[in-house]
């Protein structure tokens, strides 16, 4: 029978999915984590993108003029097919600044990405720690629910050889239904936050095997939403200089070779060239446009100066909940402290009442308190305690930290 039990124990635990492989599923399969990788992708073609326009451009064409009348000394219809290659030596530092522009937007995608996967990995944490504390609300009603029932049939059976009365069985029966109800509505509970659980990880999860997070002090370093909002600010800055840059010198290479051919021609109306190259180096410069790109040029610095105040803010925040982090800690301990001794204390109390409820010393309804208290207890205990958890992975999230590494 052991066996069969050890077996059936192994085969559950198989299917169940410990906190690290759910947050490795996640960021495999989430969808919004798939929609930032294409996002990313996105920003990388781009900057791909200012790296090909480095290059010559060439371009070919034919065309057909026909002229009627035909004037003097020209054939009346000309055919040319062309090559054109342009090469741009010098634009002002535009292309440049647009990708400095563009690679520190890239660097804010993929900041602003991991913090939405860590924001993720926390959510799953909070699901995955509430499910157990409900789990083990769920053991401690199922252990109360044995006891009551096994009360009620022993209560049950006095009362039919008249030994008590009606009242205590109705109290143990009202209080056993009272159960039954109560591990229905967690039960739902369960099924719900289950559900939410697999739409965040992204594929379905049946049940969970308990995890811990090592205790470790850290550091404090800049999240993801900070770095991001500073790689953005870089970026507007480089876009701002691009701006400037547009009135700046530009120089050009340009190369084209003709190909002629004619039609409707004689004495007077003779042939032309068969065929002329152009090469045409050309050096321009913007000197006056009213001030327009300066302005353009302000307005963007302006939005810079802006999210530089909400870098700051945003790093303060972070500092605060981390500061508030350290101190959930502290205080969870000695919630943890306070609920062991209270559910030492429950269970002895529940124990002795036991002993005087068999002995006929006290009535069902005392007998039915006690039960509840240290039911009670025992849940708070383990809510205690995976509340630490989550405790800690808001400390390591606060940090700045990767929650997922410092899982056991």
């Amino acid at each position: 029978m052991k066996q069969i039990i050890a077996l059936l124990l192994l085969v559950t635990l198989s299917y169940a999915s410990n906190l690290k492989t759910l947050l490795n599923q996640a960021n495999k399969n989430n969808d919004l984590l798939k929609a930032n990788k294409i996002n990313e992708r996105s920003t990388q073609a781009s900057i791909d993108s200012i790296n090909k326009s480095y290059y010559p451009t060439i371009d070919i064409g034919v065309s057909a003029q026909n002229s009627n009348p035909r004037m003097l000394m020209r054939p009346g219809t000309t055919y040319v097919a062309f090559v054109k290659l342009n090469y741009l030596i010098y634009d002002g530092g535009i292309k440049k600044y647009n990708k400095i522009s563009k690679r520190y937007e890239l660097s804010s995608i993929k900041d602003a990405s991991k913090q939405y996967k860590e924001s993720l990995y926390l959510q799953i944490v909070k699901d995955f720690y509430a499910l157990e504390s409900l789990k083990e609300l769920m053991k401690a009603l199922e252990f109360k629910k044995r006891a009551i029932r096994a009360q009620y049939k022993k209560i049950k059976a006095f009362r039919d050889a008249g030994i008590v009365g009606d009242v205590e069985v109705y109290q143990l029966e009202s209080a056993l239904e009272n159960v039954k109800y109560n591990l229905h509505s967690l039960n739902l509970q369960k099924n719900t936050l289950l559900m939410q659980l697999s739409l965040k990880v992204g594929k379905r999860v049946k049940r969970v095997s308990y995890s811990r997070f090592r205790k470790k002090r850290v550091s404090f370093s800049p999240n993801g939403d900070v770095r991001s909002l500073k790689s953005k600010m870089a970026s507007i800055v480089a876009n701002a200089k691009g701006v400037e840059a547009q009135n700046n010198f530009k120089v050009n290479l340009a190369l084209e070779h003709n190909r002629f051919a004619y039609d409707r021609y004689d004495k007077l109306h003779p042939k032309g060239l068969s065929h002329q190259t152009n090469i045409t180096l050309s050096a321009t410069k913007r000197v006056y446009d009213g001030g327009a790109n300066k302005k353009k040029a302000e307005a963007i610095k302006l939005q810079a100066l802006s999210l530089n105040y909400k870098i700051k803010n945003a790093l303060k925040n972070q500092k605060m909940q981390f500061s508030l982090a350290k101190l959930r800690i502290s205080n969870i301990r000695v919630q943890i402290k306070s609920a062991k001794i209270a559910l030492l204390a429950a269970k002895k109390n529940y124990e002795a009442n036991l002993k005087k409820y068999d002995a006929g010393i006290i009535d069902s309804s005392e007998y039915l308190n006690a039960l509840s208290n240290y039911v009670q207890a025992k849940a708070e205990y383990k809510r205690a305690l995976n509340d630490l958890e989550v405790a800690y992975a808001l400390y390591y999230f606060n940090a700045g930290k990767n929650i997922k590494r410092y899982i056991k």
